[in-house]
């Protein structure tokens, strides 16, 4: 068995902590107390990866075969049936270490009508790796993702691409299909295209003025989606698994439950609400008070799990078609994860909503990780992806090592006119479709995130935002990197720590490069009353009533109690944090960004910091903040940020805490940079605002001071375009730190296409984009005459083109094992 202890592999190899492997927990204050959280080290990638190919053995050639019938199998096509299956199959683990693949006919449907009869993955102290599998009579390809069917060839000529799939595609002459991950040497196939069938395996479509070519097929990748794929995989390729109870899962696990792999599972609830999650990937209760009981080596692949949206009009073409209903399905939860080495892969869940209530497509508040996302369509949910969200029942546990890659992430845009701020009707708390409030080394890479409103947030695609999930709960070492991110009110949303009712450790070490972001800040996703942005960076934090004395020019903090109650047990500052004093009853020791010379941030104190004066013994009270220098290392490379219509358009920071702009030391994020960035805004009014809302355009020293440590900011090779700005209110910062006295990479420009030949004053982009439809990216490239080409005058400061590549963009998308760029751990896994 492998367990991860998430906390303490967090600084293991930049700080040498030992790395916990077993099913207890050692002493977390101790491992933290002597680490400093201002380390300058890069986001860290995944130290343990997810093979969701453990199982494969057992999938292809089992030592035990038995199947589930409605007629004539081993096992009834009944929920007692598939149970007794599945007990079975563990006992002959454990008497004989012997593996089992457990067959389902299509035609089978199993309703679980009670907590009961919840199907259990059970855990009779088997301690070997053979597997479990759970898959139907009529699978489909394998690794072929749900909704789509997966392409074997496609060529080009003479403007007409020839598909061949591998399965029938259920397409019909006049249909609109959707084609995905098609690359070729001159262009790409990509895009919707009406098709003529010649054969059940075989169509074509037009693609007038394009190179004749064949395509670049990455399997399971390169895929097509149509009005009736879905549909036709549910009948065909799946047996179902229903729940008509109200607060019961279709599946769960056994505590210390493990290997177990379900593929080819069409879950779903006919009960009018449900409040558990449809799945819980792991054990059964949310209240494990070890790692032991965690769920582990499991997952599901090929997967259909949904709820249903009734009566909702489909003006705009969705692919797949969701199903239709009668009646609103209200389901909480399509999975939640609750394990380690576990995984979702090739899968599709649909329609989750519940009115007035939060719901999810996964979540993860007690998962230990590693965690795999890979290769899904999810669509729905007030949330799509959510790490955090509540207090795991484990100390010091934050969900680690997570893989999200190649995944489609959105919402139907035809929920808009019944769930938006606008058409509250529905009441679905929309959100956003990606957030982490208690995560560690992520990577998020590869995926297409589309489609997020201003309704019961403001609408951001993405949203970091350490919560107080615990005293420890974190959000740092975070990689996102080659997404299209589409039609979004905002884009990327970011909070430094917790605010003052809770207590969590800081956002830290972040990496934000090479996405594609457009159609942000739209007044057809934004509520028009609110102020829009498209990178805000918060910067909450706690404030604290301490006692502080001073000996030999050294200050010490002790007995720090949290002003806003008892949310807040500890300081949180660790060694080499600033300190910052304020309102000390001896002025003397007011301070800002004395770095802390000894903290452990889970005590009240004390916290000693350099501090000149004479010795004092007692006495004297300080009031600590424990915001300023957060968050940090925080790196945005090599974006393109598209923005269409209302509002500032793209704003670097955003504080919100308010007294940001009157009192400089309060709050300052450290460590920021910004380059290699081509952004946008639409509209003249606040012109390029890079700091709180108290301050005026600019990055001069007293406008970015406002915000960041001027010291740590870098902020260099940036084209700005849009209407709007001058020149003379911005400063560029080179990576030292240093304002330089006049622009030479900054730019801002007019326009984004060249209405001549291209020049510094235009991006040059290959054209523009629809500000609602779904976008021909590669438009965002730029003309090989652009003045920010690679080679040319405005290129970026490694000698790349300026803005997103698109040959990494493209080759993210059919890539299929991550590359990382410097060492990642054990991994990572090929698809």
């Amino acid at each position: 068995m492998k367990h991860t202890l998430a906390w303490a592999v967090l600084f293991a190899a930049a700080w040498g902590q030992s790395i916990h492997t077993g099913g207890s927990t050692t002493n977390g204050q101790a491992a933290w107390s002597a680490l400093s959280n201002r380390g300058a080290s890069p986001a860290q990638l995944p130290q343990n990866w997810v093979n969701q190919h453990q199982c494969d053995v057992a999938l292809n050639n089992p030592d035990v075969l038995k199947r589930v019938r409605n007629t004539g199998g081993d096992y009834a096509g009944t929920q007692a049936g598939l149970q007794q299956a599945l007990n079975d199959a563990e006992a002959l683990r454990v008497a004989e270490g012997k593996s089992s693949k457990i067959v389902v006919d299509t035609d089978v449907t199993i309703t679980v009508t009670s907590s009961e009869t919840s199907i259990t993955m059970p855990n009779n102290g088997y301690s070997g790796s053979a597997c479990v599998v759970i898959a139907s009579s009529n699978p489909l390809q394998r690794t072929t993702q749900v909704g789509s069917l997966a392409i074997q060839s496609i060529s080009r000529s003479a403007g007409v691409v020839t598909v061949n799939t591998f399965n029938p595609h259920g397409l019909s002459s006049g249909d609109t299909a959707l084609m995905e991950n098609v690359t070729g040497w001159q262009k790409n196939f990509n895009g919707t295209f009406p098709v003529t069938v010649t054969s059940p395996t075989q169509f074509s479509y037009a693609q007038a003025g394009s190179p004749n070519e064949s395509g670049t097929v990455s399997f399971p990748f390169t895929r097509v989606s149509g009005p009736n794929t879905l549909a036709q995989q549910v009948a065909n390729n799946f047996f179902r698994l229903r729940v008509s109870a109200s607060n019961v899962p279709v599946m769960q696990g056994a505590a210390g439950s493990h290997h177990w792999a379900w593929f080819d599972a069409d879950i779903s609830s006919t009960a009018g609400q449900n409040d558990a999650p449809l799945v819980q990937l792991g054990n059964a209760s949310n209240n494990t008070a070890g790692y032991a009981g965690e769920g582990f080596h499991m997952g599901l692949s090929q997967t259909y799990i949904h709820g249903c949206a009734s009566g909702v009009a489909s003006t705009t073409p969705v692919w797949p078609a969701p199903v239709a209903c009668a009646a609103d399905l209200k389901t909480k939860d399509a999975i939640r994860l609750m394990c380690g080495d576990c995984w979702l892969t090739d899968s599709m869940i649909d329609q989750i909503l519940y009115a007035g209530v939060e719901s999810h497509l996964i979540s993860s508040y007690p998962a230990q990780g590693p965690v795999k996302i890979t290769n899904n369509h999810l669509r729905g949910g007030s949330i799509g992806i959510l790490f955090g969200g509540a207090q795991p029942s484990i100390d010091l546990l934050v969900p680690s090592d997570i893989e999200i890659r190649l995944n489609s992430i959105e919402l139907d845009p035809n929920w808009y006119m019944v769930s938006s701020f606008a058409n509250p009707t529905r009441s679905w708390l929309i959100k956003n479709r990606f957030e982490l409030k208690n995560a560690s080394r992520v990577v998020f890479a590869g995926n297409r995130v589309r489609y997020s409103w201003a309704d019961s947030q403001r609408g951001s695609l993405s949203l970091l935002t350490p919560r107080g999930d615990g005293y420890w709960g974190r959000v740092d070492n975070v990689t996102i990197e080659n997404n299209l991110w589409e039609h979004g009110n905002d884009w990327f949303q970011t909070l430094g720590r917790d605010g003052a009712a809770q207590l969590s450790m800081p956002l830290q070490r972040v990496l934000v490069r090479n996405n594609l972001v457009s159609d942000i800040v739209n007044p057809t996703w934004g509520n028009s009353s609110g102020q829009t942005t498209a990178l805000p960076i918060g910067l909450g934090g706690n404030t604290y009533s301490c006692a502080v004395a001073r000996s030999g020019n050294v200050a010490s903090l002790s007995a720090c109690s949290c002003s806003s109650g008892s949310s807040c047990p500890y300081t949180g500052v660790s060694t080499g944090d600033w300190v910052h004093t304020l309102a000390c009853s001896d002025s003397s020791f007011n301070a800002s960004k004395a770095p802390a010379l000894s903290s452990d941030p889970f005590t009240s104190g004390p916290i000693t910091f350099a501090n000149n004066g004479p010795d004092v013994t007692s006495g004297v009270t300080c009031t600590l903040d424990n915001a300023q220098g957060y968050p940090q290392f925080i790196t945005f490379d090599h974006n393109t940020v598209i923005t269409q219509g209302k509002g500032t358009g793209v704003r670097s920071l955003l504080a919100d805490l308010t007294d940001s702009g009157t009192d400089p030391s309060r709050e300052q994020a450290a460590n920021l940079t910004y380059k290699n960035s081509i952004m946008s805004k639409a509209t003249s009014s606040n012109n390029w605002v890079w700091c709180s809302a108290n301050t005026s355009e600019g990055t001069s020293s007293a406008k970015a001071a406002a915000c960041v440590d001027n010291p740590t900011f870098s902020f260099h090779h940036l084209a700005l375009f849009g209407p709007g700005g001058t020149a003379s209110n911005y400063s560029e910062w080179n990576p030292a730190g240093t304002q330089l006295a006049s622009l030479s990479t900054l730019r801002l420009l007019s326009n984004g296409v060249c209405s001549s030949t291209p020049n510094q004053n235009c991006a040059g982009f290959v054209n523009n984009l629809s500000s609602t439809a779904d976008p021909e990216y590669h438009n965002y490239g730029l003309l090989s005459t652009s003045y920010y080409k690679a080679g040319q005058p405005g290129q970026a400061d490694d000698g790349k083109d300026l803005g997103v590549d698109l040959n990494e963009l493209d080759a993210a998308f059919v890539q299929g094992q991550y590359v990382c760029r410097t060492f990642c751990g054990s991994g990572p896994y090929a698809q």
